[in-house]
């Protein structure tokens, strides 16, 4: 497992949050099948300035008629509870038998167009097997901006 320790500074986490914190950010850079990636470099890069980071973790059933709609609207709905951040990470993970589509697509990209401010973010895509289409999200203020 990857030390994100050395990657990132977690600053204000408790110690359960932090685990699951470097849990999931090793699963996004340890995932395979991905078609667009996001290593070390981009985990650094993009939480490199300090602050707490707070993740959530959603899914919805692939064969959902209208998916993307409701796995959007939880993740905006859990963001608000971490507002303001201004760092955002998200990783799609979905089956290869039921890709997203460029218009699923488009409406996280909408999504992030409406975050205020200066908002810098970073997006990533896996294949896998459960037949879900689950997000990590990784949302964080960093502490130059407070």
């Amino acid at each position: 497992m990857i030390n994100v320790c050395d990657l990132i500074p977690f600053l204000g986490q408790k110690k359960e949050e932090h685990e699951k914190i470097e849990e999931l950010i090793s699963e996004i850079i340890n995932a395979s099948n991905s078609l667009i990636r996001i290593d070390e470099g981009d985990i650094r890069s993009l939480f490199q300035e300090g602050g707490e980071i707070n993740a959530l973790d959603v899914s919805v059933y692939a064969s959902e008629e209208g998916r993307m709609n409701m796995m959007m609207e939880q993740i905006n709905n859990s963001a608000k509870s971490f507002e303001p951040y201004n760092r955002v990470l998200v990783y799609f993970f979905f089956p290869k038998n039921n890709s997203l589509t460029m218009a699923e697509i488009g409406l996280f990209s909408d999504w992030i167009e409406s975050l205020p401010g200066d908002m810098l973010s970073k997006f990533g895509l896996s294949t896998h097997s459960p037949q879900t289409i689950r997000a990590i999200v990784l949302l964080q203020r960093n502490n130059s901006s407070i």
